[in-house]
């Protein structure tokens, strides 16, 4: 994984990217993987320490010098391969993610006129909660940029659930 991390920020040539341009990088660039498993890859690298999350950037936590990138390099498909038990915690994770906007929200004023405004956001527009948080913040003047692709994946797998 090490090495994999390694390859991508020096092609790159930069100390931090966003999130998705790790994972589009991985999957879209060098086309070593699905964009799921470059993304099941980047939870599993932040989770084991090996890339450092913060404001929607990723960076690695160890010196991109001290690891030995072959000219040839390609990884093996097994580093893209996770349990799923991983997946679930990738789950989990996003869904703390929307928990700490909406705790955001709720440190601005009356909880339950922010519930309330969440609540008629959902029946007007048809959304599921995690929606209904992100357009509220939104409207409220959050850069909410962080939380879409949580918020996306999380209404992805929902639908699979409709299914």
């Amino acid at each position: 994984m090490r090495r994999v991390i390694a390859f991508v920020f020096r092609r790159a040539g930069v100390e931090e990217m966003k999130k998705s341009e790790f994972y589009l990088a991985l999957s879209m660039h060098l086309r070593w993987c699905t964009v799921d498993e470059a993304k099941g890859f980047l939870s599993n690298a932040v989770n084991k320490g090996l890339l450092e999350e913060k404001n929607g950037y990723v960076k690695p936590v160890f010196s991109l010098d001290d690891v030995e990138i072959p000219l040839d390099f390609k990884p093996s498909s097994d580093v893209f391969v996770f349990k799923k038990d991983e997946v679930e915690q990738v789950k989990v994770v996003e869904q703390r993610n929307i928990d700490f906007l909406l705790s955001q929200l709720l440190e601005t004023g009356d909880s339950e006129q922010v519930f309330s405004e969440i609540e008629r956001i959902m029946e007007e527009k048809q959304v599921i909660r995690e929606v209904a948080v992100l357009f509220f913040a939104h409207k409220k003047g959050f850069d909410v940029s962080e939380y879409v692709e949580d918020v996306f994946r999380l209404v992805r797998s929902e639908a699979l659930k409709v299914e």
